[in-house]
């Protein structure tokens, strides 16, 4: 349920996230959300407030980035 909770959030953000900027690449794109995903991971291991860095995180979020990049593309907005 964790990564599915992981994979919806930032696929929502990485959707909203074209539609706000839809003139930036797929360079950008992925610099952009993908850093603050690992981002989001690493400062959750160093602030030791009950939650770790996990891999399978970061691979949930960067999977819902990606679709929610496919999606829009595909949508044609």
């Amino acid at each position: 349920l964790d990564k599915l909770i992981h994979f919806t959030i930032f696929f929502l953000l990485g959707f909203f996230f074209r539609v706000r900027f839809p003139q930036v690449s797929v360079l950008y794109y992925s610099l952009i959300l993908v850093s603050y995903a690992l981002l989001t991971e690493i400062l959750q291991d160093t602030m030791h407030w009950g939650r770790s860095f996990e891999v399978l995180d970061a691979v949930a979020d960067t999977l819902g980035l990606s679709l929610a990049y496919y999606i829009y593309n595909r949508l044609g907005l």
